[in-house]
C-alpha cells in the first residue's frame, strides 16, 4: 500500500503553526509535553508519537509527564517498566547524562542498533506489547547541555518520508528552547507570580513587559542592566516587544485567562557585562573556591538549573544544592539572584 505523500506547502504550514505555538507560553495551561505528541502527529503526519520527560526518583528513572498518539497506555506502561529497571542501560542511552551521540540529534532505529550492537532492552521487552517492535523508529533526546529535557519518538510501519524527517529536525531547536522554559518555570499551578520567582534563578537579564509597554518585572540581572543604562535598555525592550530582530534577545509571548498579554524578554548576551568569563575567573579567585566549587560557580553563572548542573558534574541534585549553599555562604549573599547580580554588576 502506497501512502499518499503530504504536499510540501501543507507540511510547511503545519510546521510554521507548531513553531508559533511553541513560542507562546499560556499561563493557564501546563507545559508543552502533555499535548506535544498530538501536535507533532498532526504537524508531521505520523500516526504514532510518544513524548515525555524523565526524573530520577528513589534510585530509578521515572516519567512525571508525557503524551502519546496512536499508542494508548504506552507512557504509563513505560513508567511501570522503568520502576524496576536500573537507571541506565535499558534504552541504549543514559537518560541521566546522555552521550553527545544522542543530544539533540535525530537517530533512526538502524543507527541506534548499529551503535549498541542490537535492539535495546526496552525495544525487546515493551515494544511488542504495542505492536511496534518492527516499526521504523526515529527518536530525539532533547537536552540542555548534558541534562535531558525530554524524549520524542516517532513510529510507523513504512519508511519515513524525507520531508517528515526534515520537519522533525527543523523543530528540534524550537522544542529545546520551549522545554528549557518549561523546566525553568516548573511550579504548579503555572501562575505569573511563579514565573517571576523563576526568573530570579537565571543569570541572564530578564524582564516581563506588558503589551502596553509597561515593565512588570525585572530579575536581578535585568534590574542591573536598567541601572547601568536605563534609556538604552528600555529602547531594546521596546524593540524586542515590537517584534524587531534584536541579536541576543529572546522574546516569548505570555497569554493567560484574565491577564493582559505580556512578553518574557531574555537577553542571552548581557549588554554592558564585558568579559563575563573574566569576571567569573576573578570571582573564583577572590572567593578562593575549590576546583569543584569553581565548576559549580561557572555553571550557576551560566543560569543553569540544579538538574542540569547535576548532569554536567555527574552529581545528585541534593549535592548541587549543598554546593550552591556553600557558594552563597562564601559570597556573603542570601540568594542565587544576589550571587548572579554580584557577578554581573559589581564594580569589583
Amino acid at each position: 500500500m502506497v501512502t499518499q505523500r503530504r504536499s510540501e506547502p501543507a507540511l510547511d504550514r503545519k510546521l510554521r503553526a507548531l513553531r508559533a505555538e511553541l513560542a507562546v507560553i499560556r499561563t493557564s495551561e501546563a507545559g508543552v509535553l502533555p499535548s506535544l505528541a498530538a501536535r507533532l502527529a498532526d504537524a508531521l503526519g505520523v500516526a504514532r508519537v510518544v513524548a515525555y520527560e524523565y526524573e530520577e526518583r528513589a534510585g530509578h528513572v521515572r516519567i512525571p509527564q508525557g503524551s502519546e498518539v496512536g499508542l494508548p497506555g504506552v507512557v504509563g506502561a513505560l513508567d511501570d517498566f522503568l520502576a524496576v529497571q536500573p537507571p541506565v542501560g535499558w534504552t541504549g542511552y543514559n537518560p541521566l547524562r546522555p552521550d553527545p551521540f544522542d543530544r539533540n540529534r535525530q537517530r533512526s532505529r538502524a543507527e541506534i542498533e548499529a551503535r549498541f550492537g542490537g535492539a535495546p532492552v526496552v525495544t525487546r521487552a515493551l515494544f511488542p506489547r504495542f505492536g511496534i517492535a518492527r516499526d521504523e523508529h526515529v527518536r530525539v533526546v532533547i537536552c540542555e547541555g548534558a541534562s535531558m529535557l525530554g524524549y520524542v519518538g516517532l513510529f510507523q510501519p513504512q519508511a519515513f518520508e524525507p520531508r517528515q524527517l526534515d520537519g522533525l529536525r527543523r523543530l528540534v531547536p524550537h522544542l529545546r528552547r520551549r522545554l528549557i522554559l518549561d523546566r525553568m518555570w516548573s511550579a504548579a499551578p503555572r501562575t505569573r507570580s511563579a514565573l517571576l520567582a523563576a526568573l530570579e534563578a537565571i543569570a541572564a537579564p530578564a524582564w516581563v513587559v506588558r503589551a502596553s509597554g509597561v515593565l512588570e518585572h525585572a530579575n536581578a540581572a535585568g534590574q542591573g542592566a536598567l541601572e547601568r543604562d536605563r534609556a538604552g535598555t528600555n529602547e531594546r525592550l521596546r524593540a524586542a516587544r515590537c517584534g524587531q530582530v534584536m541579536p541576543g534577545f529572546e522574546t516569548t509571548p505570555l497569554r493567560g485567562h484574565g491577564e493582559a498579554d505580556a512578553f518574557l524578554i531574555v537577553e542571552r548576551l548581557a549588554a554592558g557585562a564585558a568579559s563575563p568569563a573574566a569576571r567569573v575567573r576573578a570571582q573564583i579567585a577572590r572567593l578562593e573556591l575549590t576546583p569543584r566549587l569553581a565548576q559549580a560557580y561557572e555553571l550557576v553563572a551560566r543560569g543553569l538549573s540544579n538538574r542540569t548542573i547535576a548532569a554536567e558534574m555527574s552529581l545528585s541534585e541534593a549535592t548541587v544544592v549543598q554546593y550552591v549553599t556553600a557558594l552563597l555562604d562564601k559570597a556573603g549573599v542570601e540568594s542565587r539572584a544576589a550571587l548572579i547580580a554580584q557577578l554581573l554588576w559589581s564594580g569589583e
